[in-house]
């Protein structure tokens, strides 16, 4: 297996709390948490951080199994870390946080 270090990526830009006002807007339009009590607010919470990191674990495994195989170069990148922000999405942020070939 090859080693989980992160290679160095070209600087990132960190965005001011002003340029998430629009995240904020969609993320806050859940009219159904209203509702609910403070207790089932926080019990549900806990339950969907539990689920994240359960799901997180399988997508790190599958990353690493990709990077063991060089799919990536298969697929015609020229890196993990491409691979990520390209193909599946993800912003340069959360792609360097992953293993990296």
């Amino acid at each position: 297996m090859e080693s989980i270090f992160f290679e160095k990526q070209p600087s990132l830009k960190v965005k001011t709390l002003n340029e998430y006002s629009d995240l904020n807007l969609k993320l806050s339009s859940n009219p159904v948490l209203k509702y609910i009590s403070n207790a089932d607010l926080l019990l549900r919470t806990e339950n969907l951080v539990q689920t994240e990191r359960k799901i997180m674990h399988l997508i790190l495994s599958h990353i690493l199994e990709i990077m063991d195989r060089k799919l990536y170069a298969d697929l015609g990148f020229d890196s993990m870390y491409t691979m990520m922000i390209k193909k599946y999405g993800y912003s340069e942020a959360s792609a360097i946080r992953h293993p990296q070939n």
